[in-house]
């Protein structure tokens, strides 16, 4: 899953405003993550920007081995990118360490 750094993705002013009046529940910077498969370096994540406001909600929908379980994973605790800054509410996943 690739989106260029150019693209919003959180656009409209209504949900702008939301964002500055809630602030944000999910907050992604920069973020990537790999996986080793055999001697095989796989990017499943590359320079991921994404925020998503306390009370929003947004829907993954890609290929398969696009990102989006990696994605969740992140969000989600379970792994630790391996560059960027991940926030989830007032916690920083990105510092965590497993």
């Amino acid at each position: 899953m690739r989106v260029p750094r150019s693209a919003p993705l959180i656009t409209g002013r209504s949900t702008q405003a939301q964002v500055a009046r809630l602030g944000s529940a999910v907050h992604l910077k920069n973020v990537s993550h790999w996986y080793r498969s055999g001697h095989n370096s796989v990017r499943a994540l590359q320079e991921i920007e994404l925020e998503i406001p306390a009370g929003g909600y947004v829907v993954l929908t890609g290929p398969s081995g696009a990102g989006k379980s990696t994605l969740l994973s992140l969000i989600g605790g379970l792994e630790v990118p391996q560059r960027g800054m991940l926030r989830v509410g007032d916690h920083d996943l990105s510092r965590m360490r497993g």
